[in-house]
């Protein structure tokens, strides 16, 4: 059908005002047409299965608004479905996700929930952004309950140099974290 689809729009037998014509020539380039772009963002662009459709219907609804103006079919829904999918990834890499194990970082003690996952949430960022000998340090005393001796006895450290890394890691830590709520010292 390449070219067939603009042939058929500017030919004299179907006036371009034909609604049932052009309605007839969309199905048919969308039946052509989509099995090559379903494939196309799958295995070139890895845009995931269930994130293709809503693509190739946006790709399709701009093809119908400018219906009349595109002379190869084929190779305006392959460009155009590029760009949507660049468009895609872009979007996804200023996309953070939720942690899978988010629900259990719920304070039980305290009454709003958006407040508690907020403050747990900040103490992850603030925890990411820190070097990794203090993030094993600071989940190893705080997440998960271990005693100073226990830190120094698991990171094969001395205990008094533990004790002196917890005290800069926490200081660091109490830094970094105050400056992410907008608080001073």
């Amino acid at each position: 059908m390449k070219g067939a689809l603009y042939r058929t729009l500017m030919s004299e037998s179907a006036p371009p005002n034909s609604q049932a014509a052009t309605t007839a020539l969309i199905a048919d380039a969308y039946r052509e047409f989509k099995p090559l772009l379903r494939s196309l963002a799958i295995r070139r662009f890895r845009i995931p299965a269930d994130d293709v459709e809503p693509l190739v219907q946006d790709v399709f609804l701009a093809f119908v608004g400018r219906l009349t103006t595109v002379r190869e079919p084929r190779s305006w829904l392959i460009g155009t479905l590029c760009n949507e999918c660049r468009d895609y990834w872009r979007v996804q890499g200023r996309l953070v996700p939720m942690p899978t194990d988010c629900d259990t970082w719920i304070d039980r003690a305290s009454s709003d929930v958006d407040e508690r996952l907020d403050a747990r949430l900040r103490v992850e960022r603030t925890l990411a952004t820190m070097d990794e000998r203090c993030r094993r340090l600071l989940r190893l005393r705080y997440v998960d309950g271990c005693t100073v001796p226990e830190v120094a006895t698991a990171l094969a450290m001395k205990y008094r140099y533990t004790k002196k890394r917890l005290y800069l890691c926490v200081d660091r830590f109490r830094a970094l974290y105050l400056t992410t709520i907008g608080a001073t010292k």
